[in-house]
């Protein structure tokens, strides 16, 4: 599944990333709100933290391109 977040997108751009960027992210994911994610694909904690990094990372990719 493919997820991003056009505000974390926006706040990465904010930052000034840009398009091409090299970003090295550290990540309290208790520190970010979280994306509305169907229930029926979190079933227990491992699967919602791959959910999560998942979504991190396709906001920063969208943010820096391929």
């Amino acid at each position: 599944m493919s997820i991003h977040d056009p505000l974390l997108t926006d706040c990465l751009r904010q930052l000034g990333v840009t398009t091409g960027a090299v970003v090295y992210v550290a990540t309290d994911l208790t520190r970010l709100p979280l994306p509305t994610l169907d229930r029926s694909v979190i079933v227990n904690a491992s699967e919602r933290r791959l959910q999560r990094l998942e979504w991190v990372y396709q906001s920063v990719l969208h943010a820096i391109g391929k």
